[in-house]
């Protein structure tokens, strides 16, 4: 076998193994579809699938205007814009969603209290923009409120 076999194999080989280690880890994170959270329920934005695969075109209008959450996991950042005068002052805080073993102690997701810790108390809206585009990047989903459509 010539040198450049070798290498193409080896190559080849490594390839295999990492997309291996990337598909367990991906099985690993756990992405509901929607979740309870202070009596509101939060879904999985639409077209989660196009945005992750980079059509931020998609991005839901709820992250500009008003307030989302993003989930990777049970790792949560709570994103809300703080000035509705002029759209251009956003808050960012994270918490831990509950796990199997939380739940297991008796806390159940639609009646926990989150300790939200502050990221950021001031960030305009371009940088708010490249954070969710970066968390995007990082394999977060976004969660907007459930949209409740008016009545005739």
């Amino acid at each position: 076998m010539s040198l450049i076999q070798k290498v193409k194999e080896s190559l080849k080989k490594k390839a295999e193994e990492q997309e291996l280690e990337s598909s367990d880890d991906e099985e690993e994170i756990h992405f509901p579809e929607c979740f309870q959270l202070y009596d509101k329920k939060w879904i999985l934005a639409p077209h989660m699938d196009e945005i992750i695969q980079g059509d931020l075109s998609m991005v839901p209008v709820e992250c500009i205007f008003t307030h989302y959450i993003l989930r990777y996991d049970y790792h949560c950042l709570y994103i809300a814009l703080d000035n509705h005068e002029t759209g251009d002052d956003f808050e960012i805080y994270e918490f831990e969603f509950p796990r199997e073993e939380d739940k297991a102690h008796g806390i159940k997701n639609d009646e926990f209290e989150p300790d939200f810790v502050p990221v950021e108390t001031t960030i305009n809206a371009v940088d708010c923009g490249k954070f969710l585009a970066e968390r995007i990047s990082e394999g977060y989903r976004i969660y907007i409120q459930e949209r409740i459509e008016f009545e005739d």
